[in-house]
This record gives structure tokens, C-alpha cells and sequence, in this order.
């Protein structure tokens, strides 16, 4: 092997960061850390980039080349503030590149980065936080201006962009990278606006890795660590929290990984939320639909073997925590994001979408999970473990038919792992079921002949699943049978499930639906999928004395071979001698008929010792008692075998564990109390060797406990005391030590300042070992000096916040916790007080240290005010304060007091005026909206229904504003707000404007010499201005329905006088003036109308362009509207001739206006038209004679006619309706035939009524 040097370190200089420091520092910084990396490594020599103490901001990606170590002082003396990737130089070279990359351009080998911290640049226009709860969540996974913020990094980012298409078992992966090494780094993404980052450390494409001994936290995107087609991996002893997704990622293609004794607390913290919208985007858009690609649900685990082609995973010794007692945060924004979709054919909302899950192995082939430990206390988990195969497409020389296959899902052991749920008093946790499998059908199951012996399988034995909250399933079921979700017989096959000894603690076993193992049916759209199982083992399974011992195979039926083991144990004293003697029980179901099968396991092992097993017939282990003890002790296992199996299988066991727990004992305690499990039926005490007394099994504790009466058999703190379990045989089952304690067991832990080096305190009874536990992990053991009854534990870096859960643990010398204590975490007194704004009800803040009592001064004077200290969260609250304060002048102060009265922090309150918006109302089409804000504005924006319109500055000298809005409202009923924002673009106020008509007045025609003007308006006006040729005459205020009336009689002189109506607003500004119409008061006077004539005639009076018309009335209708003025002899004609139905009727005119507005009426007098009848009137006689008719009297004369002249006018006889006209002197005509003679009938008006001819003979 050869040796590599390590050459003198190379110090590099640089540049401390400051705040609002120059992005040149940061490039300038990286350059100087690149100019130390050799780009042509040199065989055999590494070189050691060594970084100065301090905090260093750099700018760009720094490339690592071969045979380097980038190092810091430690972890907490140097820190680099990124914007882009620490990566290899290989990462953007592909393996067929032309011309191929040389070797220093393609890969990296012997690679150390160690004691750093690396954080992410707080600058979000360089790296924009992984914000969910804002609204470009809705942008995840487009493109464009508007996409959602991706901090698309990983911080160490070690291996090449390549990914092999065809992904066949044939090919090695490509891996040119090797000896990675990654320890001492601590990688936090968080920042004041949210977690950064892709990944904490992403490594591609090499052999040998280790990471070792990191800290991760806050990673915005996806996962803390990813490996991906790497071999020889090792990730130990790192610590991740708050990440997007999982804390750790086995993706594909990797083999021979070893994940140890990592803690992992809070994943999933948003990637939920971005899977969502991902998913439902890519549904939504697809044509046609599937139900299958519908948004489900995104469960990705603490720790994750993705697939496919993983082979050969080790999880073992870690630590993974969700202990929220709250719903995962994705949840609340993929509901905000379901809200705001607008598309009525959007898929159903999951009720919980985003669900925690401890460990996933998925697409993978031989993995080991052993000795972890997962805790979730959540309302929204899926499951501790869950077991999957993984999808994969094989290219094949038909390009559009692929061969598809399924990777992974066999040869999976999970043992001796612990897996609890918390349940905390007042909060709800729950999971759908404890263990999921699906798609576990090997990829060769076509070909295999014995599906009981053929294959490995999955091994789940020896594991303790503590169940205290609620299991969702309908059967609340241990272990779920899921039917798949890919187009493959793996979705209804599966195969090789073995649960054998196994611990469970299942309270809500007690009541409701319960099953041990479920095989999942469903039926949709009448179509019915169910799983079908080759081969299922169970047996050696135990309960606690909570849980009853559910047995229940839902859908047994479908389960080919079933294999149960019935396991006794007998203990002859006499004999001194145990006998183990078991029982198969193997059913099979041949042509869907079940029937009894001989076991495939043909022999067992116990103790050293080897038995054959027969068909139907027991197998039997007999031990000397001595060598059974020793085997108790060892906790010596049955194990069985198949030797005849072409394939290696998992090997089966049986184990015993009775077990005893003792409360911790004071001396001269009267009882001694436990609790045990096991098949007991006796529990006696022993005092230094000797039965002393038998106790109470399942008394007054209930099931599964032990009480046993002490107080006058332990008599001496020496004494050594035992508690041993018998069965019913009398066999000793179980025995456990109790130490016997002076006191009550107790720790007292001092409080801790935050970044002290130890955590002290002191300690009650016999306590033998100290440890430190930081969220529920141990860290650390410390050391107890005896002599003074206290304790030391080293704490520095080990409690990494202020938040964290930590507790001291004491344990006796059995290894028994007999005391834990809280330490509270404080540290030196501050005092942040948020500035008040004049009318608030409360004067919040936060604070530091050991806080008694907070107090509020103003003007130098302690006032009496309300204050709520929350010490979880170190905030308080203080009510009452608008009494108190009630100006800007006002001095405000806030007093932080210790328990002495004494003051150990102030704060200076800053009083800020409300602020507030007053926008004058705008009328419609206006150029601006204008008014007044108050409060420390810089500018306003214009909403125009509900979406920003418009921007600009206040007015800050007079605290006006006026903005742009003419051509930006789509109508005058858009819904306007004007929007107050202060120096940072933030919202703190906002006013709805009123928009009204254009404001106009409209006077009504004036009848000169009338009292009143009227009218109406539009607009907010708030009174009327009377103008008379210029002149201000006279202000009214206006009515509430838009009218107006305003007194004009005496002001205006003559009817041709130029007269306004001006409307005012609330503010004296007139906003709008129109001329007044004016005319004398209009008459009609109609002639007496002569019935049958042709038209009713008359006289007017009224202005030319104010009266226009005049109608013609019957029984108050209008019959005719046709009547003409003439204004140069105020005469009016509407023809009447048949028009007018009835002599009797009331006959009208009405003379209107130009708006048809009728302006005067008038009756019409109706006449009989006389009729007149000449006698024959001999030729050159004296008289023309006849007769006349007239009813009404209308004839005053009569006159006789010759060719249409007056020749003669005569005499009516009134009483007889005679009349006599005196002729011959007057016709003038030569010839009775030249002479054409008529009478004619005259009113008093000498107008002519009615004319006859008169006939001569």
C-alpha cells in the first residue's frame, strides 16, 4: 500500500465577514482559498489547506482537486458563509465526454474536509430561502420570472453529474471518486428568512466514504446527506435536524453502506408541501388522467435506502426523533395551496398529505437494521419502518417496450430495534400502521419453484414497538400487506414475511378492530385487488400487560403457507433439569383448499445442542438446570434451519424474555413494586441469598404487576435483595437486583448557562452513574463525587441550542434509572421589547436569563399593568398599557427583576403613532385618487381588485399622498384600495376609496318669477351655489337622494339673465356647474272648437326652444300629438276631424316643452256646426230665402255669395230659423247660368260657420 505524505499546511489569509460587507471580499476570499488548492495533484504528497480563526464569507463554488484537506481550526473557531457549493472537480464531467477529461479534471481521490462550519449566505437575492408559507409555493416546478425560489446547492457536493440510462444488474456503477472523508463539520442552513440549501452533503459516483461526526441543520429543499451509486460508504455519528426531507438518503445504486449511530430530529419539514404541488402540477397538466398519478401522499423517512440497485445496507445504533406534538408544517400550506386552486376538477385533498416515517428500504437487497431507536410523537405518521421494492426500467432493442422489474424488498432483517410513539398529556399522536411492506415480489419470482425455502426474505424479530397513541388503520393492525402501486405482479404478490419475537405495547388493542398482520383488499369500479402472500411466519411474539394478545390474519386465506411454533418451557426441580419442547404448525393451501403441512425446517438448535425436527412431531431440547441458567442468562436463543434451502434463508429463532422491573426502593419503604412480564405464577422476595416472602402477582396494581410486603425484612442498607418470577411448575423465570437506597433517589440539576462547559447540580440516594440526555439521546456520562453528593457532566458543543430538551439521568449499579430531572437552560439577562404602537393593548418582547418579574415604567414612574411571562418561550406579554401610555412624548421603559426586586435589563420602548389611511373619494375617470395618511408611511400602492396597480412616494412633509389612477380601474365598480407601506415595502395600513359618478348638476327648466330653482346632481356633493350673471347670489345644501332646491325669486331681475348652478363638495371645492334654463310662465287659450270641422285652433304663450309642441287631449288621453306653434303669431292648429270620437267628451290641449314635459293645459269648448237650407230662387226676384239650424247658437249673420264674393248681407228670423237676404239689386251676373249663388252662416267673430248653394230656376 502506498504511503501518502502530508506536506506543511498551507495558511491561507482572509478577510473577516461583516454585515453588509461587499460581495468583492466574499469572491476575493474563495479565490485566495483556490489559489492554495493544487489543481495537478502530486503522487503520494497531501496537501492541508489550513483556514484561519474566524467567520469568512466566500462567493462562488470552491473546487477541491486531489490529495487535499481543507481544514479549519474547529468547528466552532472557523466558519465559511457560502453562496454555492464546496464541490469536486469532477462534478460537471461525464465518463463519455469528447475528448474524455483527464484524471485530474474527472474525479477526485483522497479528499478530507474537517473542522468547519459551514452556513449559508443570508443575502436572499443570492440564495432565496425554501419559504412554503409563501406564495410562490404555488411555482414549485415551473419555470420562468415567477418560479419558486430554489436554494439549488449542496453545501459539500463531492462526485460527478452523471446518471447511467440504462441502470441494468450488468454494469458496474461509474464511480471515479474515492476516499472521501467528511468529519468535524458543522453545515447549518437556517437563516433569519427561512432554511437554505439542496443538500448538507451530497457525494456521487465514489468508493470509500466516510461521514463521521457532523452536525446538520436547517437544510431548506431535501436532505441533510445523500450518497448516490457510491460503495464503501460509512455515515456515523452525525447529527441532522429541520431538514426538507430526509436526514439521510441512500438514493441508488450504492452498496456496502454503513449508517451508524446517527440522531436524526424534524425531517420532512418541506419538502411535503413541494412534492405536492410538484405532483399535482404534473397530474393536472397530463392527458389523459390517471388515478394512479393523483397526488397521494410523501412519507419520506428519517432515514431512506431509496433504490433500486442499493445492496448491502447496515442502519444500525441511530437515533431518530419526531417528537412535534403538532401536525407536520407542509400539511396547513398544501391546504392554503388547495384552496387557492380555481380548477374545479381538481383531485380530493389527502387529509394528511405529508407524513413522518422512521426508516424506509426501498429498492434495496440485503439490509441489516438493527439496535436503532424511533421515537414520533406526531399526529401524522405513516410508519417506524417500511419495506419496499423499487421500480426499474430495462432498456431493451424495442426502445418503446422496456423491460420493467422490481429491485429490492428480500433479504431485509429488522431486529433488535426499538420503536416507540409518545402519546404527551393533552396532544394526539397517531400513525397510519407501525410496519408497511409492499411491492416486495423479488424480480425472479417467475422462476422460483419453493416459495417457503427459496429465498431470504424479510426477517422482523426482536424489536419492541411501544404504541401509545393511536393506529389509524380500520383493524389498527401491527403490520400492513400493502397492495402495491406500479403495473406489476408485485402489486397484489409478495412473499418470505417473517415476525417472530417481538415485544409489543398496543393499548387501543383493548377495544375496536384488531389485527396482528393485514393483507389489503380494495375494490373499485367493481374491481376487486387483494394481496396473496407465499409463505408467512409468526410466533414468539409477546405483549405487555396492557396490550391484549392479538393473533388476527386478516385475509388468511390468501396466504399460501403459513408457519406457527408453539414453544414450552418445563422446569423439573427434582430433576434439576428444563425441557424445551416445540410444536409446528405449518398450513398450506393446495387448489384453494388449506390442509396440513409438514415444516420446511428439518432441524433445531439450542444451547450448543442440535435436534432433528420430524413431521408432526415435536422437537425437544432437555437441559441440565445449571446449563439452562446459563442459557437464561446469555439469552441463548432456538434457532432453526432449513439445510435442505438452494437459498441461504434468514435464520429463525425462538427467544424467552421474561422480564422484571422493580420501582426504585427506599429503606423502610413498607412495599416493594414492580412490574414483570412472562408466564409467572409466583414472586418471592430474597434478602442476602434466602426466600424470605412470596408476594402479590396482579393485585392492587393490576395486570402484570408485583407487590410485595418489605418493611420488617430489610433491615439493613447492606442487604443484598432480590425479586425472582416462578411459573407454574415453580420454575424461576426471572430475578432481578434491587438496590436498596438510603433516600429517594433524586437529581438536582443547577441551571445551566447556555455555552457553560458542564452541567452541575447534585444528587440523592445510591446513584452509581450520571449521564446527560439531549432530546431524548444520551451524550454524554459524567462522573458523581460521592463524597459531596453532586455531579460534573461536560456539556459544551454537546447542547447545540437553547431549545434543546436536556436531562440528567441517574442510574444505580444495575444500569437501572432510579432518577431524571430537567435542566433548565438559561443564560446572561437580556431584554428585546418590540416598539408600541399608540392604541395596542399590550407591549410584547422577549428576554434571557433567570427571569422573576417584568415591569413597565413610564414617565419615571412603575405603573400597574398586567404582565403574562411565558417561560417556555422566554416572551412576555403586558396588557393594560393604552391607560398608561398614550403619547409619542411619553418616556417608556421595560425592567427585567430577579427574585431579589433588583433590575438586570432595560429596554427603551419605541412609540410609534398608528398608522393610518384617510383617501378622499374619487370620481370616476379622475387622473388621481388624493388624501392623507399618518404613521411612518414611505409609500402608497393603488389595489385595484385585489391585485397591486401602482406605486409611489408619500408625501412626507404634509403626510399627503396622491397616485395615478385614471385608466387603471376596469369600471367604477372595482373594488379600490389604497395600501400605507413603510421603509421596507411592508404593509401597515390600508383604506377602501370610494368611487363615485362624475359629478355633474342638472337644474330643472326655471319658470321665471317661481320661488325655487331644482334639480339633481351626481358626485359627493355637499351643497349649491345660485350664480346671476356672474354673481354669487345664494348657497343650499343638497338633499340626501341627489336633489337639490335652492330659493331664486328675488335675485333674478329678468328672464334673460345668464344664471348658474355651481356644485360644492365637503371641502368648499366646486366640482361642477351648468346653466340655468329660464322662460316665462307658458299659457294656452284653445277657440271653441266646431264639432266635424278640421282642426281645434288657438292662441299661446311661452319662449321659443322651451315650449315646442301642443297635444290634443280626449278624456284625459292624448289622441294626437301632431300640433305645430307658430311663434310669430302665437297661434297653434292640431287637426281634430275624426280624431275627437264624441261631442260630449272633455276635449284638451296641453302645450309641452322640449323634454315632453307639458308646461299648460286648456279646455276646449265644443260646438254644433248650424246647417243652412236656401229656398229655389227665381231668376232676377227680389229675395233669396230659407232656412237655417242652429243649436248652440253660434250664427250672428247671414250673407248671400256670388262666384265666392259677399254681394248682400240679410236678416236671421231667430225664433222661426228663417232668413230673408235682399238680392236683385245686387247680383251682377248677365245670365242665371253665369251666376254661381251661395249662402253663408257667420259667428260673432264674422268668421264663416257653414255655406249652401242656392239653386235658380
Amino acid at each position: 500500500m502506498a504511503t501518502n505524505l502530508v506536506v506543511s499546511p498551507v495558511t491561507v489569509s482572509l478577510t473577516p465577514y461583516q454585515p453588509n460587507q461587499a460581495l468583492d471580499v466574499a469572491v476575493k476570499n474563495r479565490q485566495r482559498i483556490q489559489e492554495a488548492i493544487p489543481t495537478t495533484p502530486v503522487a503520494g504528497q497531501i496537501v492541508t489547506i489550513q483556514l484561519p480563526k474566524g467567520v469568512f464569507a466566500i462567493s462562488g463554488a470552491l473546487t477541491l482537486y486531489s490529495n487535499v484537506i481543507l481544514t479549519g481550526v474547529s468547528q466552532a473557531e472557523t466558519t465559511l458563509i457560502l453562496d454555492a457549493s464546496i464541490r469536486s472537480v469532477g462534478l460537471p464531467y461525464h465518463p463519455d465526454a469528447n475528448p474524455a477529461p483527464s484524471e485530474a479534471q474527472a474525479s477526485v481521490q483522497r479528499v478530507t474536509i474537517t473542522q468547519l462550519t459551514l452556513k449559508i449566505t443570508e443575502e436572499d437575492t443570492r440564495v432565496p430561502p425554501i419559504d412554503i408559507t409563501s406564495e410562490q409555493l404555488k411555482n414549485y416546478a415551473k419555470s420562468g420570472a415567477d418560479v419558486f425560489p430554489r436554494a439549488n446547492f449542496s453545501c459539500i457536493d463531492i462526485g460527478n453529474r452523471y446518471l447511467d440510462p440504462t441502470l441494468t444488474f450488468h454494469q458496474p456503477a461509474y464511480q471515479p471518486n474515492e476516499q472521501i472523508l467528511i468529519q468535524h463539520v458543522t453545515i447549518d442552513g437556517s437563516t433569519p428568512t427561512g432554511c437554505k440549501g439542496e443538500n448538507g452533503i451530497s457525494i456521487r459516483n465514489t468508493k470509500g466514504v466516510l461521514i463521521k461526526q457532523c452536525t446538520i441543520r436547517g437544510i431548506g429543499e431535501k436532505n441533510g446527506i445523500v450518497v448516490q451509486e457510491c460503495d464503501q460508504v460509512t455515515i456515523e455519528m452525525n447529527a441532522v435536524s429541520d431538514v426538507g426531507r430526509s436526514g439521510i438518503l441512500v438514493y441508488f445504486r450504492n452498496t456496502a453502506v454503513l449508517v451508524k449511530e446517527n440522531t436524526i430530529t424534524n425531517w420532512l419539514q418541506r419538502y411535503g408541501a413541494l412534492h405536492y404541488v410538484m405532483t399535482y402540477r404534473t397530474y393536472m397538466q397530463a392527458a389523459p388522467r390517471l388515478d394512479s398519478a393523483k397526488p397521494d401522499s410523501n412519507s419520506d423517512s428519517a432515514i431512506y435506502a431509496y433504490g433500486p440497485m442499493n445492496e448491502g445496507i447496515t442502519i444500525t445504533g441511530n437515533t431518530i426523533i419526531a417528537r412535534t406534538q403538532a401536525a407536520n408544517p407542509c400539511n396547513a400550506q398544501i391546504q392554503r395551496f388547495w384552496n387557492a386552486e380555481l380548477a374545479a376538477d381538481k383531485p380530493v385533498l389527502p387529509a394528511a398529505y405529508t407524513q413522518y416515517a422512521g426508516i424506509r428500504i426501498a429498492g434495496t437487497y440485503a439490509a441489516t437494521v438493527t439496535q436503532n431507536r424511533v421515537e414520533l410523537e406526531t399526529p401524522e405518521a405513516l410508519a417506524f419502518v417500511v419495506i419496499s421494492a423499487k421500480k426499474l426500467r430495462f432498456e431493451t432493442e424495442d426502445q418503446e417496450k422496456p423491460a420493467i422489474s422490481f429491485y429490492g424488498g428480500h433479504d431485509i432483517q429488522i431486529q433488535h430495534n426499538q420503536f416507540y410513539q409518545y402519546q404527551a398529556t393533552g396532544s394526539t399522536s397517531s400513525m397510519v400502521t407501525p410496519i408497511r411492506l409492499f411491492n416486495i415480489l423479488p424480480p425472479n419470482y417467475d422462476t422460483i419453484e419453493n416459495w417457503a425455502e427459496d429465498m431470504p426474505g424479510i426477517l422482523i424479530d426482536q424489536n419492541t414497538f411501544s404504541v401509545e397513541g393511536h393506529i389509524t388503520h380500520a383493524y389498527q393492525t401491527l403490520c400492513e400487506l400493502h397492495l402495491g402501486n406500479e403495473a406489476h405482479d408485485s402489486d397484489t404478490i409478495a412473499s418470505a414475511i417473517t415476525i417472530t419475537n417481538n415485544q409489543l405495547h398496543i393499548p387501543t388493542w383493548k377495544q375496536g378492530n384488531r389485527a396482528f398482520f393485514t393483507l389489503q383488499k380494495e375494490s373499485a369500479l367493481g374491481v376487486t385487488r387483494q394481496m396473496v402472500l407465499h409463505n408467512f411466519e409468526m410466533w414468539g411474539n409477546q405483549f405487555t400487560d396492557l396490550t391484549p394478545p392479538i393473533q388476527t390474519i386478516l385475509l388468511a386465506e390468501n396466504i399460501d403457507v403459513l408457519t406457527q411454533l408453539e414453544l414450552q418451557r418445563t422446569v423439573n426441580v427434582t430433576k434439576q433439569q428444563v425441557t424445551l419442547q416445540g410444536h409446528w404448525k405449518t398450513s398450506a393451501k393446495i387448489n384453494e383448499v388449506i390442509v396440513n403441512q409438514p415444516t420446511y425446517y428439518n432441524q433445531a438448535t439450542f444451547s450448543g445442542k442440535t435436534v432433528p425436527i420430524a413431521h408432526q412431531e415435536p422437537f425437544q431440547f432437555q437441559l441440565a438446570f445449571d446449563d439452562w441458567q446459563q442459557a437464561e442468562k446469555a439469552n441463548a436463543l432456538v434457532s432453526f434451519q432449513d439445510t435442505d434451502a438452494t437459498v441461504p434463508t434468514h435464520a429463525k429463532t425462538y427467544a424467552f424474555l421474561p422480564t422484571i422491573a422493580v420501582e426504585s426502593y427506599v429503606f423502610q419503604d413498607v412495599y416493594l413494586k414492580g412490574s414483570y412480564t412472562g408466564p409467572a405464577t409466583k414472586v418471592t422476595l430474597f434478602v442476602n441469598g434466602n426466600a424470605a416472602r412470596n408476594g402479590a402477582l396482579n393485585a392492587n396494581g393490576g395486570a402484570n404487576t408485583l407487590s410485595i410486603y418489605v418493611s420488617d425484612l430489610i433491615r439493613n442498607l447492606t442487604d443484598v435483595v432480590e425479586v425472582a418470577l416462578f411459573d407454574a411448575a415453580g420454575n424461576e423465570i426471572a430475578r432481578q437486583k434491587v438496590p436498596v437506597n438510603a433516600v429517594r433517589p433524586a437529581v438536582l440539576p443547577s441551571p445551566y448557562l447556555f455555552g457553560a462547559h458542564s452541567v452541575i447540580g447534585t444528587y440523592t440516594g445510591a446513584g452509581d452513574t450520571i449521564r446527560l440526555y439531549v432530546n431524548g439521546s444520551q451524550v454524554k456520562t459524567g462522573e458523581l463525587q460521592q463524597d459531596t453528593a453532586s455531579f460534573t457532566i461536560w456539556a459544551k458543543d454537546l447542547i447545540s441550542s437553547k431549545t434543546d430538551t436536556v436531562e440528567v439521568v441517574l442510574l444505580d449499579s444495575t444500569g437501572k434509572e432510579i432518577a431524571r430531572s430537567r435542566v433548565i437552560i438559561t443564560e446572561m439577562a437580556s431584554l428585546k421589547v418590540a416598539s408600541y404602537l399608540l392604541t395596542s393593548d399590550t407591549i410584547t418582547g422577549t428576554y434571557t436569563g433567570l427571569v422573576n418579574a417584568i415591569q413597565l415604567r413610564v414617565n419615571g414612574q412603575v405603573v400597574p399593568v398586567d404582565v403574562r411571562i411565558e417561560s417556555t418561550t422566554k416572551r412576555f406579554v403586558m396588557e393594560q398599557v393604552p391607560t398608561w401610555v398614550q403619547s409619542t412624548e411619553d418616556t417608556v421603559v421595560v425592567e427585567l427583576l430577579d427574585t431579589a426586586g433588583q433590575v438586570l435589563a432595560t429596554a427603551i420602548v419605541v412609540l410609534v403613532d398608528p398608522p393610518s389611511l384617510s383617501p378622499d373619494p374619487y370620481p370616476w375617470n379622475n387622473q388621481t385618487i388624493t388624501g392623507t395618511y399618518r404613521g411612518q408611511g414611505d409609500t402608497v400602492q393603488l389595489w385595484v381588485n385585489g391585485e397591486m396597480v401602482k406605486r409611489t412616494a408619500v408625501q412626507a412633509t404634509n403626510h399627503t399622498f396622491s397616485i395615478w389612477a385614471q385608466g387603471l380601474l376596469p369600471s367604477k365598480d372595482a373594488v379600490v384600495d389604497i395600501v400605507l407601506c413603510d421603509k421596507n415595502k411592508v404593509e401597515i395600513a390600508r383604506a377602501t376609496v370610494v368611487v363615485t359618478d362624475p359629478p355633474s348638476i342638472t337644474p330643472k327648466l326655471y319658470l321665471w318669477q317661481n320661488p325655487t330653482i331644482t334639480g339633481t346632481f351626481t358626485g359627493l356633493g355637499a351643497s349649491v351655489t345660485l350664480y346671476a350673471n356672474g354673481k354669487v347670489i345664494k348657497t343650499a345644501s343638497v338633499n340626501g337622494d341627489n336633489t337639490f332646491s335652492i330659493y331664486a325669486y328675488t335675485f333674478i331681475d329678468k328672464v334673460t339673465d345668464v344664471v348658474e348652478i355651481a356644485l360644492v363638495d365637503s371641502q368648499g371645492r366646486e366640482i361642477a356647474r351648468s346653466n340655468v334654463r329660464m322662460t316665462v310662465i307658458p299659457t294656452i287659450q284653445p277657440d271653441i272648437y266646431l264639432w266635424g270641422t278640421t282642426a281645434v285652433t288657438g292662441t299661446f304663450t311661452g319662449s321659443e326652444g322651451v315650449v315646442k309642441y301642443v297635444k290634443l287631449l280626449e278624456n284625459g288621453k292624448q289622441i294626437h300629438i301632431t300640433g305645430g306653434l307658430d311663434f310669430a303669431t302665437t297661434s297653434f292648429g292640431i287637426y281634430a276631424y275624426n280624431v275627437i270620437k264624441n261631442k260630449g267628451s272633455l276635449v284638451e290641449v296641453a302645450l309641452c316643452d322640449t323634454t315632453e314635459t307639458e308646461m299648460a293645459r286648456a279646455k276646449v269648448t265644443i260646438k254644433q256646426l248650424p246647417s243652412i237650407s236656401p229656398n229655389q230662387y227665381p231668376w232676377k226676384s227680389t229675395y233669396v230665402s230659407g232656412s237655417y239650424i242652429d243649436t248652440d247658437e253660434l250664427a250672428k249673420k247671414v250673407r248671400l255669395l256670388e262666384n265666392g264674393k259677399v254681394i248682400a248681407t240679410g236678416q236671421l228670423d231667430t225664433t222661426k230659423g228663417g232668413f230673408l237676404i235682399y238680392a236683385s239689386a245686387y247680383i251682377t251676373s248677365p245670365t242665371a247660368a253665369t251666376a254661381n249663388l251661395m249662402v253663408a252662416l257667420y259667428d260673432s267673430q264674422d268668421k264663416e260657420l257653414v255655406k249652401n248653394t242656392v239653386t235658380i230656376i
